[in-house]
C-alpha cells in the first residue's frame, strides 16, 4: 500500500466550513464502442486518491464527468453505510462520513493512530490503528467511538463475516480472530484480507504468497506462491480471490480451495484497488502509478474502458447508488 507524507492533522468536526469541496471535469470513458448497450455498467464507482487526497466519483446513471471531492488527509479504505461513505483518512488521523452524491464531508470523528482498514458489523463501523495498536468500534448512528480492543502489531486490514472479525497484525505476520482470540501466522506482512466462503486469505505482500485458513478456527489450508507483491485481496462472484500484484502490473485470480493461481491478468502499473459492480458483471483495478481506474467485463476480464482517476488512487468500492439520486 503506497502511504503519502502530509503536514496538519484534521481534528475536529468545527473546520467543517473551512472545508472547500471542489468539482474538477475529466474525460469522461465511451463504453458504447466496447460494451453491448443492454449490459453497460450501472451504480457508483469511487477511487480514494491517495497522492490527491480526494475521492473521484463516477455516477454511470448520471452520466457527465466525475465529481472530485477534497478531502482533508490521504484516503485509504471505503465503506458504504446507510447510502453513505465511510473512509479511513490514514494520517489525517480520522474517520469521515461523506455523501456521494453531492458530494461533500457530512461527519468527521478524530482517531489518532493512523485508522486504516475499515469494515461493518451491524449497526457498527470496525476501524484498524496501524500507530495505536487497537481495533475501534465506531457507532454508525452516531458517528461516536464505542469500544476499544488492544491487538497485535499494526493491525492493518480486516474483514467480517457472520459476526467474526478477521485483523492482520501487519508488523507481526499474524491473523487475529477478535471475537475467539484465535491467531495464526501468515506470511511476511499480510497487507490485505479478504473472506471467501468457508476461507479467510491473506494478502502477504514481503511474502510474496496467498495464506489460506479456515474461517472455524484458523486452521491453516496452504500458502500460495505468487509473481509479485499482494498489495490487496478482493473476492469475486466465482469464490475465487482477485490478487493486485503491485510490482508485476498483473491480478492474479486464486481458487482458495485448490490453492490454484487460476490465470494472471495484464493491468497498468502498480496496481492497488479491485472493486466488483453490484451486479457482479465488470471489476475495476486502480493504477497507483499511471492515475487511471481500468474496467473489466467478467468473467472473461476483457478490458472495457480506462478512467483517469488523478494522482495515485489506492482503495475503491462500486456500490448501486440510491434510488432517485
Amino acid at each position: 500500500m503506497v502511504r503519502t507524507a502530509r503536514s496538519g492533522k484534521f481534528a475536529t468536526i468545527a473546520t467543517l466550513p473551512l472545508m472547500a469541496v471542489a468539482v474538477l471535469a475529466f474525460m469522461r470513458a465511451d463504453f458504447s464502442s466496447s460494451v453491448a448497450p443492454s449490459s453497460p455498467p450501472s451504480g457508483m464507482l469511487v477511487v480514494a486518491g491517495l497522492r490527491g487526497d480526494r475521492l473521484t466519483i463516477y455516477d454511470f446513471g448520471a452520466g457527465g464527468a466525475p465529481l472530485v471531492l477534497a478531502l482533508p488527509g490521504p484516503p485509504h479504505e471505503i465503506v458504504e453505510s446507510r447510502g453513505r461513505l465511510v473512509i479511513t483518512l490514514g494520517r489525517g488521523d480520522a474517520l469521515v462520513e461523506v455523501d456521494p452524491h453531492a458530494p461533500g464531508i457530512l461527519r468527521v470523528l478524530h482517531l489518532a493512530g493512523e485508522p486504516h482498514g475499515l469494515a461493518q458489523r451491524g449497526g457498527e463501523l470496525l476501524v484498524t490503528l496501524d500507530k495505536a495498536n487497537a481495533l475501534v468500534t465506531v457507532d454508525a448512528s452516531s458517528f461516536t467511538e464505542r469500544a476499544r480492543s488492544g491487538t497485535g502489531t499494526t493491525p492493518h486490514a480486516l474483514a467480517t463475516a457472520a459476526g467474526a472479525v478477521y485483523v492482520t497484525d501487519s508488523g507481526d505476520g499474524v491473523l487475529r480472530e477478535m471475537t475467539t482470540g484465535a491467531t495464526a501466522a501468515t506470511g511476511a506482512q499480510p497487507e490485505s484480507v479478504a473472506i471467501a466462503g468457508a476461507y479467510v486469505v491473506t494478502a502477504n505482500a514481503w511474502g510474496r504468497s496467498l495464506s489460506v485458513f479456515r474461517r472455524d478456527g484458523l486452521a491453516l489450508v496452504g500458502d500460495v506462491a505468487l509473481d509479485g507483491i499482494p498489495v490487496r485481496a478482493v473476492t469475486l462472484p466465482t469464490g475465487e480471490v482477485a490478487v493486485a500484484l503491485s510490482d508485476a502490473g498483473n491480478v492474479a485470480i486464486v481458487d482458495p480451495a485448490s490453492l490454484r493461481v487460476r490465470r494472471t491478468i495484464p493491468v497498468a502499473a502498480r496496481p492497488d484497488g479491485i472493486c466488483v459492480s453490484p451486479a457482479g458483471d465488470y471489476a475495476a483495478v486502480a493504477s497507483n502509478a499511471e492515475g487511471r481506474v481500468d474496467i473489466f467485463q467478467l468473467p472473461s476480464w476483457k478490458p472495457v474502458a480506462a478512467l483517469e482517476a488523478g494522482a495515485g488512487p489506492g482503495s475503491c468500492l462500486w456500490f448501486a447508488a440510491s434510488p432517485g439520486n
